[in-house]
């Protein structure tokens, strides 16, 4: 729980970075009782070193708004309370130099639909075999591909968390097997749960498509490797919408080639963009799509985000609060 925070004569900072003017709009009809104020990388960056006109007008920052924002203009703002953040992830926040105020991860349920749409549109791609008829246009070929059923078909969810279990439930409402691995599993008694890295390898050997979710922490970099991809099933599609450090790229290449995997749907990859000298975009068997699974819908975004903001004013705790301990 946290003290009220009170109202000053500019209260929220909005990184323009985000999109502009309908950010601004987005927020104000969201939060009419506030003052928002739209700021520049330039202008953040002269606040911060007490230069140029704007400079007194730091100390009036209680919140900001941003997907990223120069951390010495953040260190700058006295009576910053706390950073909104556009998007689930807030690596960008964290590290030397950083404010220690609370970081409010955006959880948008409208985001967390949009990325079980990604990764149902790919695994049903493949499971139905529309890739095959795609190419059998081509030379005007009239030859329907076999497919199972879909509750023969099993969508392993990597991460079952926020977006996970909507992802999860999205697969079972169109019929299909759903299993899920969580560090600490789950109660659902329609999902073959599994916790732990111990119960990992089962999981991967069970699952024919694996949607990864997960986010970027000690225990996650790397976490899909050589060794593993060698417990999934030969034929089995990898969709990656949750961090790209968590796949160890040239691993996964690798084991293409090898057969130990069918396919592999990347939204994100380690470095982004990703590098145009990277084998992946070549891979015959990657599908590379650039970081678009769930996009910030700003109308929706801005509703969630003040809420939070209502629920600081009231000294009520907001979230979801990134946890340090945890990486996310």
């Amino acid at each position: 729980m946290v003290g009220p925070v009170q109202s000053a004569s500019m209260t929220i900072l909005l990184h323009p970075w985000l999109g502009e003017e309908g950010w601004l709009h987005a927020l104000t009809a969201a939060l009419p009782e506030e003052t928002i104020r739209l700021c520049s990388d330039g202008e953040a960056k002269a606040w911060a070193s007490g230069q140029g006109p704007l400079a007194d007008v730091a100390a009036d920052v209680e919140f900001v708004i941003a997907w990223r924002h120069p951390a010495p203009a953040l260190a700058a703002y006295p009576n910053l309370q706390a950073i909104l953040v556009t998007g689930a992830g807030v690596n960008q926040f964290v590290g030397p130099g950083f404010p220690a105020v609370p970081i409010i991860r955006l959880k948008d349920p409208t985001m967390a639909h949009e990325m079980a749409a990604y990764a149902l549109h790919w695994i049903i791609r493949y499971q139905r075999g529309f890739d095959v008829t795609a190419a059998q246009q081509a030379t005007r070929q009239w030859s329907p591909p076999r497919h199972g059923m879909a509750s023969e078909f099993t969508i392993g969810v990597l991460g079952f968390g926020e977006i996970g279990s909507v992802i999860g439930r999205s697969a079972q409402a169109l019929g299909y097997a759903v299993s899920a691995w969580s560090r600490t599993g789950g109660n659902d008694p329609t999902i073959n749960h599994h916790a732990g890295l111990e119960e990992l390898a089962d999981f991967l050997a069970g699952a024919d498509a694996i949607v990864n979710v997960l986010p970027s922490t000690d225990a996650t970099r790397q976490i899909l490797n050589a060794d593993r991809f060698r417990q999934c099933r030969p034929d089995a599609i990898l969709v990656n919408i949750g961090r790209g450090d968590t796949v160890s790229e040239p691993d996964l290449m690798a084991a293409l080639d090898a057969g130990y995997l069918g396919r592999a749907v990347l939204d994100v990859t380690a470095v982004e963009p990703l590098p145009a000298d990277s084998p992946l975009w070549s891979h015959p068997l990657v599908d590379i799509t650039p970081h678009v699974a769930g996009m910030t819908q700003k109308r929706s975004a801005a509703e969630v985000i003040a809420a939070n903001i209502r629920r600081l004013r009231a000294g009520q705790s907001p979230f979801p609060v990134f946890d340090p301990a945890r990486g996310y």
